[in-house]
């Protein structure tokens, strides 16, 4: 069985061709950093970042997830979500980023 989450948010111009990760946490904390599936680039100022987590990735309930520039450790945009998320369940995110 596989579910989707569409997220959407604003970001500064300097900081949209940075976006290398994604970031998923639980209540705990950081649960796992995953490279983009895909990212289609809808002009210089909005893109769509997709990711897959596959039946054995990130099996809690998800609280946040998180883009980052991975080099510099630095979060750029967020989006706090409640999914919960099994071993029986793929998950795609599609996140749009536009700049502000």
């Amino acid at each position: 069985m596989s579910i989707a989450v569409d997220v959407k948010t604003l970001v500064a111009q300097n900081t949209i061709g940075k976006i290398d990760k994604l970031v998923v946490s639980d209540a705990s904390g950081e649960v796992l950093r995953k490279d983009p599936l895909e990212v289609i680039s809808y002009s210089p100022l909005k893109k769509e970042w997709r990711f897959f987590l596959n039946e054995t990735e990130a099996n809690t309930t998800i609280t946040r997830l998180s883009l980052y520039e991975n080099a510099t450790n630095t979060e750029i945009a967020f989006s706090s979500v409640n999914i919960p998320k099994t071993n029986v369940q793929s998950l795609l995110i599609r996140w749009t980023v536009e700049v502000r």
